[in-house]
């Protein structure tokens, strides 16, 4: 026969999520401590609470201020002299219309590969979206060099379909190698 008596079952207690308040149906798998499927952290280790989570950017990504200022500080004044040195390669191919496209799309990929190299030894490694816009700035600072050349010799300054494309390929190549 069956009571209307309360289950006393110590196994059916509620309990609250000790992040949110709802009920808890979980547990962390290193501190014990209840808490709901909306506040669940999936690690590695198993399911976790937000302290034992612990969510830190991986160590790859973490890159220190003083780090960052020199790979900065080294990077841009590579890219201005890359960019200065590059108007050699660059003359002997510009008055070949096909060669002059295709040749300053290699030469802004062998350019890209230099700082990406630069910009990995310096930064020890590191990945991130600092060193990524650092990339992308070195690009530019690589055409700043060409320009300021360009403007030296010349006297005047135009910025072709070359330049551009030159600096588009060295801000895409860097920008996903530091992803």
């Amino acid at each position: 026969m069956k009571s209307n008596a309360p289950n006393k079952n110590p196994r059916r207690r509620q309990t609250a999520c000790l992040s949110c308040g709802d009920l808890a149906t979980l547990g962390c798998g290193k501190c014990g401590d209840p808490f709901c499927g909306k506040c669940i952290f999936h690690t590695p280790g198993g399911i976790r609470c937000q302290s034992c989570a612990q969510l830190r950017k991986p160590i790859q990504y973490q890159i220190s201020g003083p780090r960052l200022i020199i790979t900065i500080s080294t990077l841009l004044s590579a890219s201005l002299i890359l960019g200065v040195l590059s108007i050699i390669p660059t003359a002997l191919i510009a008055q070949i219309p096909l060669l002059n496209i295709v040749g300053h799309a290699l030469i802004g990929y062998l350019l890209a590969l230099v700082l990406s190299k630069l910009l990995e030894v310096i930064s020890g490694n590191k990945l991130g979206r600092p060193l990524q816009i650092t990339g992308l700035i070195s690009g530019l600072f690589v055409v700043t060099g060409r320009t300021i050349i360009i403007l030296t010799l010349t006297g005047g300054v135009i910025l072709g379909l070359s330049e551009l494309l030159m600096t588009g390929v060295i801000c895409i190549i860097t920008w996903r190698r530091f992803e």
